[in-house]
């Protein structure tokens, strides 16, 4: 909605600078019509009825793209699910709508209104030529408004850099494992949401289609996990830790998760110190092991290496567990989060009363070529089982950074409006300045003036315009980037690259804006300019 407002605000500005250009061309007529009684009050209403026509002529139109774009949007917002969002424009919308039309209207009619009713009619009766000079630091209120159209594209452009490093940042963020070739899918056989009672039966289940996935050509590796990577919904039991002493007031809580053997070698994360799991040690029987992270290692024990056959106990039910392995760190949980302390312990030997597994598989190619077939043997070797949808590691990635694509891809649209809009108002501010300025062309390059030292003083002279307007955006942008801190990932808020980009790119197009107009002010003929006049 920002985005939005500060992207309406550019194009009022331009239309304003149109409707002001358009006054000054009717001088002459608004002074007829004063000199012929016409008061400045009618003369207001005048303006401003057409100002608001144009308005609402350009708010129907934007109504009617709103209604066409709306399936699109939607499905944008939903990953292309548009039937679970209803966006089509209702009663709420229209009332929006027209009130906004009808504000807008008003800001941008207001300045050319009040300023043509308040003109000189003699002097303006008597000025037959429209050549006012109009150089860049008398430009008046087109210039103001350029110059904001300037600062506020640099807000928008430092907002999309910053969003859209954000994005890379996370897309570029190493997991710890393999997610271009990893396939998962969320297991609910019959009564595992009572383990305990059920453990013999669901032990078979999950030991059939282990045997049967791995027979399947193009699998590389394949196990079971309770949670879903990237789901984050583990257990987080607290823990006592044999010969560490914990600070006063720190948190002794870790992340526990049950895995089947072969997990690590499934997701492609590499082992560090020790070993994995094998089938002996998923017994009820076995002596409890686990495997921790390398974050687990190195807060409670110094170190991969010396954390090797420690061990430590469950404050739940004061199961203890040694250490056979250490696992190199990996993104269980959500990408923003810290990698926090992770053990692994067997399915047998797990306390915890929910038996639901997610099969996790590690493919040769492309995973997606086995979706069909692992979902065809988890139906023959349960014919009861509740699955999930079948998804790729790199999609469950993609889905969380949805927002973050979602809000980089809006920031760099309206980013890129606005930067067309405040290059049109700049062009356009300078090309009426320099057909008003013929003239004065003509006489200076009469008098011995070269075009290029001419095209090089307006083409200052326009971008000493834009620099005021680049140097308040980036000062209103330092001044609310910090809004937006926790949408960020990986950067500051004031990131010297996201403000030097939106700054280059705006001083380039503004210099290419201006360049056109400079190039006609040095082409000027002098012989037809003073002709003219």
């Amino acid at each position: 909605m920002g985005a939005a407002a500060l992207v309406l605000l550019i194009a009022c500005a331009n239309v304003a600078n149109l409707l002001l250009a358009r006054a000054a061309a009717r001088r002459r007529e608004i002074a007829v019509r004063v000199s012929l009684g016409a008061s400045r009050a009618r003369l207001v209403r005048q303006l401003l009825t057409e100002s608001l026509l144009l308005a609402l002529i350009g708010g129907a139109a934007g109504l009617i793209v709103a209604v066409w774009s709306s399936r699109t949007l939607a499905a944008l917002l939903v990953e292309g699910s548009a039937g679970a969002l209803a966006a089509r424009p209702d009663g709420i919308v229209l009332t929006f709508t027209f009130a906004v039309t009808i504000a807008t209207g008003l800001l941008f009619g207001i300045a050319p209104a009040f300023g043509s009713s308040q003109m000189d009619a003699n002097a303006a009766l008597k000025d037959g030529s429209a050549s006012v000079t109009a150089t860049g630091r008398r430009l008046g209120m087109g210039g103001a408004l350029v110059a904001a159209q300037v600062a506020i594209s640099v807000v928008l452009l430092v907002f999309a850099a910053l969003f859209v490093r954000t994005l890379v940042n996370l897309r570029t963020l190493d997991l710890g494992l393999d997610q271009e070739h990893v396939l998962t899918l969320r297991l609910q056989p019959p009564g595992s949401n009572q383990k305990r009672l059920n453990e013999a039966r669901l032990r078979r289940v999950y030991g059939s289609l282990l045997e049967r996935v791995r027979a399947v050509p193009g699998v590389r590796a394949a196990s079971l996990a309770g949670s879903t990577p990237l789901a984050g919904d583990t257990l987080n039991p607290a823990i006592a830790v044999a010969g560490y002493v914990p600070r006063a007031g720190e948190d002794m809580h870790v992340r526990l998760m049950q895995i089947y053997p072969d997990y690590f070698a499934s997701l492609g994360v590499p082992l560090l110190a020790g070993r994995e799991f094998t089938a002996a040690d998923d017994s009820p029987r076995a002596p409890r092991l686990a495997v921790i992270n390398e974050t687990m290692a190195r807060r409670f024990f110094g170190g991969s290496a010396a954390a090797i056959g420690r061990s430590f106990g469950l404050s739940l039910n004061g199961w203890g567990f040694q250490i056979a392995g250490v696992a190199r760190d990996s993104r269980e949980r959500a990408l923003r989060d810290e990698v926090p302390p992770l053990a692994y312990a067997t399915f047998a030997h797990t306390p915890t009363g929910r038996g639901q597994m997610t099969l996790v598989v590690r493919a040769t190619a492309d995973p997606r070529g086995l979706a069909a077939t692992v979902r065809q043997l988890a139906r023959e070797v349960e014919p009861a089982m509740v699955m999930l949808p079948v998804e790729t590691l790199a999609d469950r990635v993609q889905d969380a950074t949805r927002q973050e694509r979602l809000v980089a891809l809006l920031s760099s649209l309206f980013g890129t409006v606005a930067l067309t809009l405040a290059a049109l108002g700049l062009y356009g501010v300078l090309a009426y300045a320099v057909a008003r300025r013929r003239t004065e062309f003509g006489i200076r390059i009469a008098l011995g003036e070269t075009p290029g030292r001419l095209e090089r003083a307006v083409l200052g002279e326009s971008l000493l315009v834009a620099g005021a307007g680049m140097l308040a955006g980036i000062v209103a942008a330092f001044a609310v980037v910090r809004l937006v801190n926790r949408m960020l990932f990986g950067l500051a808020p004031l990131d010297p690259v996201s403000f030097g980009a939106a700054a280059a790119l705006m001083l380039a197009v503004a210099a290419a804006a201006a360049w056109l107009p400079a190039r006609h002010a040095a082409r000027v003929d002098p012989i037809v300019a003073l002709r003219r006049d």
